[in-house]
């Protein structure tokens, strides 16, 4: 029985999922469609209610053209059986805002839509209920088909959508989305490669205008250049910064900013060329403004508070990052040393 139960509320997911649906926002409106039977309320006050877990629904299928029809959908472990009921014909028109005029094969009946997912309609004394449900065509026009006669001019009903129907209709659905998330990723691997390929190239045109930079530069340039770096080796500040360092001394946030500004002092071109081939983080850059100090690996892990082997990971990083394959830590030393 919980089989059952599971069943139909599959079949209204997949045929019939409970939705609102936007309506003209002129009366006649709301009417054409799905509606499924939630509750009907008795003269004597007794209210009878039916959710969408029991295994006999009653619905209405209300057509353009005046027709509705209503029928009763049984359900079991192999399928849904809709069983007609009425074929009537129906006016509505409205009056204003809240009143309306409606006929059930010519009889007058009072009607009410108190809101664009439900309806209410009257006969005998009883209020039915209705509340709307998006239909697939295939529902449609099983509800239509069920009310085909045979030569006898008996409703002939309609079978619809089998247990091992809907699971295919299930398995298509999902393999749709699987398709669809396939082509997303695929999309997105696509993008991805492109970037990668473009940033390897924008990386690799840079490297080859620093080294054209370099080979060009005249012999007096790099004459001067090499005695300003010895110089700046002997200046009260390097020796001073090595010994702090050395002892251990922690660097506060002006400290590496002198430490920049020397650097670009003794090497005008070094941080330029440094920070246009990758954004670097602080501690990235950090370490390679240490690097281009000659400070040793173990003392660049106590001034930046990192383990040794941190220290070792990152400089290996950026190497990859920048020429695209593997490279020890060293690697990347002597690259930051070459700028």
């Amino acid at each position: 029985m919980n089989c059952v139960r599971l069943y139909i509320i599959s079949f209204f997911t997949i045929l019939a999922a409970a939705c609102s649906e936007q309506a003209a926002p002129d009366a006649p409106q709301g009417v054409k469609g799905l509606w499924r039977l939630s509750s009907v309320s008795h003269f004597n006050g007794f209210l009878e209610t039916f959710d969408e877990c029991n295994l006999q629904q009653t619905l209405r299928l209300y057509e353009n053209d005046g027709t509705c029809y209503e029928v009763k959908t049984l359900a079991d472990a192999n399928g849904v059986m809709i069983v007609p009921q009425e074929h009537i014909s129906y006016t509505l028109n409205c009056v204003d805002d809240t009143t309306y005029n409606y006929t059930e094969n010519g009889e007058p009946g009072p009607f009410w839509q108190p809101a664009d997912t439900v309806i209410v309609t009257q006969k005998l004394g009883f209020k039915h209920q209705w509340i709307r449900l998006k239909a697939s065509e295939e529902l449609r026009q099983a509800v239509v088909k069920a009310f085909e006669t045979d030569a006898n001019g008996n409703y002939t009903g309609c079978q619809v959508i089998s247990s091992k129907e809907q699971n295919l209709e299930k398995e298509n659905s999902s393999l749709q989305s699987l398709v669809a998330f396939c082509m997303l990723l695929l999309a997105g691997m696509g993008i991805y490669m492109f970037w990668v390929l473009w940033k390897r190239r924008r990386i690799s045109n840079l490297l080859r205008s620093i080294r054209d930079e370099s080979n060009q530069r005249p012999q007096q340039v790099n004459v001067a250049l090499k005695q300003v770096e010895e110089d700046f080796k002997k200046s009260d500040y390097y020796i001073e910064l090595h010994r702090r360092i050395t002892r251990g001394d922690r660097l506060n946030d002006e400290d590496w900013r002198e430490m920049e500004y020397q650097l670009k002092k003794a090497y005008p071109d070094f941080i330029r060329h440094l920070l246009t081939l990758i954004p670097l983080s602080e501690v990235e850059f950090r370490t390679c403004m240490l690097i281009r100090l000659s400070v040793p690996p173990s003392a660049m892990a106590d001034v930046l508070h990192r383990d040794l082997s941190s220290i070792s990971t990152i400089r290996s990083r950026l190497y990859q990052k920048v020429f695209g394959k593997k490279g020890s830590s060293h690697d990347w030393d002597e690259f930051v040393l070459s700028l």
